[in-house]
Formats: structure tokens, C-alpha cells, sequence
């Protein structure tokens, strides 16, 4: 997504009345409720207006020393302009609002700015680069508190010398929005009976499948919940940890049903994928719906049916 710098426009009454319950409009303290990360919760549209607006504010919250010019577009007669920080991804979720400044005594004003940190914020990188005839670039970064459809909010600083003698920076508001949950995405409560097989991957050596039953109403409800709760997988490009080949499928059948009205396939490794079929009858085309929060589903299920080495790190059942 490209950067978006034109100004804010008047907040529609019922998106105002959204935000106020995110926080957004008031001092950043956020809700949980994970009402919002379902689709019961804002429209596309509507949360992507709302990470604009939440954008706009953490903007507003970058402070530079008295005297500083800011500017929508860097001039390249001011030098070099200072790079994009790595905060910024391809995600077509992801709004990025960019401003910079021009300061003038660039040493003083780059202490400055490093020793105050954005209200509501807490620090979570800096940095230096530097290169053969290139200015050193310094970098700082600020995280705000997440909502279940706002991830990770942060401001980035990037600040360099100019020729001039002066600190060229650049301030980039990032706000990643979660799209809304498809009705594909949720279990039905109508399940008497979930079918678990662990499949825990080529690492395992030995018992590497093994194959559950839960009949209990009470946990078949706290897994069908725990489905319910996943978070939306955002699209982009993802840096995921190591994944063994590892995976967890739920199967939910109504009483006295030999085929499953819907099934869950869960990773415990890599970045968590999570797929969720609903198989509706024998003439109706299958709905998918893919979210995220594998591991943490994963676990849930091990912990209620007491599954050893879910995950398949171990070479095998111990």
C-alpha cells in the first residue's frame, strides 16, 4: 500500500461511535472485546477507516524540537531523503501515513528527539546504518497497544544529516487492520461429537498419528469456542517460524451423523495457519475460511485431551 498523506476527513457519526469504543477518539486505552474480530464486528470498510483515523493520531504524537518544518512530500534539494524503516510491509491491510521534518543542528536535534518517547508508547527498536558515501541513518520505533481489529500500531523515526547541517527525518504511522471474519469461519453449537486426530509429522518416528473422540458437551463447546476466537489471518509477506510438518484436524459431527458437517485443520508450527471448512450437504459447494492462532489451538485441544507432542518436535510419543 502506498503511502496515504491527505488530510483527515470529518469522521462519519457511526464510525465516531465505533472508534469511541476502540479507544481510538479517546486517550489510547483499548479494548479487548473479541466481538470486534468477528463478523459481528466493523465492515472491511469501516476498519480500514479506522486504522486511517488511528494513523492520523499516532502522526500527531511525534514531537520535534521548536522550529521544525514539516513537510507531505521530502524535496531532493534537501539531500538524500531518509529511508523507509523496516516497520512497512506489502501488506494490503497495513495503512502508512509519512511526514517529514527538517530541523535545524542536526546533532542536538537527533538527541532530542531520541530521549522523548511518544505518549502511550513504548520503545521497541533503534538503530544506525551506514555506508561508503552515505549519510549514517538513525532509526528509532515505538509500538502502541493492539485491539482485536488494530495489530501493533507504531511510529517509526528515521533521521539523517543534511548537507546542509541540518536532521532530515522521517515519521511513518503504521496501523495494520484485521479484515472481518467470513460466517464460514465459526463452528456451529450443534456438534455431539468432535473427532481429533494429531498427525505430529515426519519428525516423529514413532505413534507419529493418533486419533481422539470428545463427547463431553461442555468441551466440545470450549473448542468450538476457541475456533470461533481465532484471529483472521492477514495476507502479505510473513516471516514464520520453523514448521515440522505437524497438524491437528477436528472433525464436528451432529448426534448419530457419520459424516462431519465441518472440520478444522490446525498448524502448530510455522506462522499457525488454520483452515476451516464448512462441508454443508452432499449438493452444496464447500465454504473455506483460513485464520491464524494455530498454536494456541493446538495447545488447547493437547492440554483438554492430554496429547503428548502435538507439535512433533519430539522424535515420538514419550
Amino acid at each position: 500500500m502506498g503511502n496515504v498523506t491527505q488530510s483527515l476527513r470529518r469522521t462519519p457519526p457511526r464510525v465516531a461511535r465505533l472508534a469511541l469504543a476502540l479507544g481510538i477518539l479517546a486517550p489510547l486505552a483499548f479494548s479487548d472485546s473479541p466481538a470486534f474480530a468477528s463478523s459481528r464486528g466493523p465492515s472491511d470498510a469501516q476498519r480500514r477507516h479506522l486504522a486511517s483515523v488511528l494513523a492520523h493520531r499516532l502522526l500527531s504524537l511525534a514531537t520535534m524540537p521548536p522550529g521544525a518544518r514539516a513537510f507531505a512530500h521530502w524535496n531532493p534539494r534537501d539531500g538524500v531523503a531518509p529511508p523507509a524503516m523496516g516497520i512497512l510491509s506489502s501488506d494490503p491491510d497495513e495503512v502508512d501515513l509519512t511526514r517529514y521534518y527538517l530541523v535545524a543542528h542536526a546533532d542536538a536535534s537527533r538527541q532530542w528527539i531520541e530521549l522523548r518517547t511518544p505518549r502511550g508508547a513504548r520503545q521497541s527498536g533503534t538503530g544506525t546504518a551506514s555506508g561508503p558515501g552515505q549519510a549514517t541513518v538513525y532509526s528509532q520505533s515505538y509500538t502502541f497497544a493492539s485491539t482485536p481489529v488494530l495489530e501493533s500500531p507504531q511510529l517509526g523515526y528515521s533521521m539523517v544529516r543534511t548537507p546542509s547541517g541540518e536532521l532530515g527525518v522521517r515519521v511513518d504511522a503504521v496501523v495494520t487492520w484485521t479484515p472481518q471474519k467470513p460466517q464460514s469461519a465459526f463452528i456451529e453449537a450443534r456438534a455431539a461429537r468432535i473427532e481429533v486426530v494429531v498427525d505430529r509429522g515426519p519428525n516423529v518416528t514413532t505413534k507419529r498419528v493418533s486419533r481422539y473422540e470428545v463427547t463431553s458437551a461442555s468441551l466440545i463447546g470450549a473448542i468450538s469456542a476457541r475456533v470461533n476466537a481465532l484471529p483472521v489471518a492477514s495476507p502479505g509477506v510473513h516471516y514464520c517460524p520453523v514448521d515440522l510438518g505437524a497438524t491437528m484436524t477436528l472433525s464436528f459431527f451432529v448426534r448419530g451423523a457419520s459424516r462431519a458437517f465441518a472440520s478444522v485443520l490446525a498448524d502448530p508450527g510455522g506462522c499457525g495457519a488454520v483452515t476451516i471448512t464448512q462441508v454443508g450437504s452432499s449438493t452444496s459447494p464447500w465454504a473455506v475460511a483460513h485464520d491464524g492462532g494455530g498454536p494456541t489451538l493446538v495447545a488447547f485441544v493437547a492440554h483438554s485431551l492430554c496429547v503428548v507432542n502435538a507439535t512433533g518436535f519430539a522424535s515420538g510419543p514419550r
